[in-house]
């Protein structure tokens, strides 16, 4: 391909003299594909105007890792193969932008307020209205969803940036949670039927003070068919 400089972008030809390409940057400085050296052109770094063919069908070929799908183009004049597109590759998409005042604010919620804090995102946003004073609602919700991430990145693991005394005291606390009054005593006396007294018996809850209620164990009306109906 032939090249013309102009002020902003650089203009390419075909060897027949046909227009092809105009791109922000030089053909000489875009990085090369490392299956083929062909040069890569980045849709989101660079600005560009291509004059080519799409060809209606593509072509597949044969690599030692599996195989590739490709979209020719060709130039308009002399239909020489010019440039090609592979499917399914995707721009590349900016990441959620976190700074440090949201990330330190976090760490030191959790480190203060870990047991009122929860895995719930609406939960962690009004606890953080409760206990600090933020300048707008929208540094809130940040502040209250990095403390949500880590809150579920802290049952997994432990996290770079919080203390780790207070994670390992935290889980030793909900591995180890005994209640203070058990389920099965201090309570009142409980009315059952048969079957449900004898199956406390076979799981060893003999000391579950229960009582036998006949009422509960009485037979269930049967309903009577359509044709035993009386007219």
């Amino acid at each position: 391909m032939k090249e013309a400089i102009s002020k902003d972008f650089n203009s390419y030809f075909c060897l027949c003299g046909e227009y092809s390409l105009s791109i922000s940057s030089n053909l000489k400085n875009l990085p090369k594909r490392q299956h083929d050296d062909a040069l890569v052109i980045d849709k989101t770094r660079h600005t560009f105007r291509i004059k080519f063919i799409k060809q209606p069908e593509p072509i597949i070929l044969e690599r030692e890792d599996g195989y590739e799908k490709r979209w020719m183009y060709n130039c308009r004049r002399c239909e020489v193969w010019l440039a090609y597109e592979l499917p399914g590759i995707e721009t590349a998409k900016n990441g959620r932008v976190r700074t440090k005042t949201v990330k330190r604010a976090s760490c030191l919620i959790i480190e203060k307020y870990y047991p009122r804090l929860t895995n719930d995102f609406h939960t962690n946003k009004r606890i953080c209205d409760d206990i600090a004073i933020i300048c707008s609602k929208k540094l809130r919700n940040k502040i209250a969803g990095y403390t949500t991430h880590l809150m579920k990145r802290i049952q997994k693991g432990p996290v770079c940036g919080i203390s780790f005394k207070l994670q390992e005291e935290e889980r030793e606390r909900k591995d180890q949670y005994v209640p203070e009054v058990s389920a099965l005593t201090n309570i009142n006396v409980l009315e059952v039927d048969a079957d449900t007294k004898s199956m406390l018996k076979s799981l060893g809850y003999d000391s579950v003070s229960v009582t036998v209620n006949t009422a509960l164990a009485g037979s269930v009306e049967q309903r009577a068919f359509r044709n035993q109906r009386r007219l």
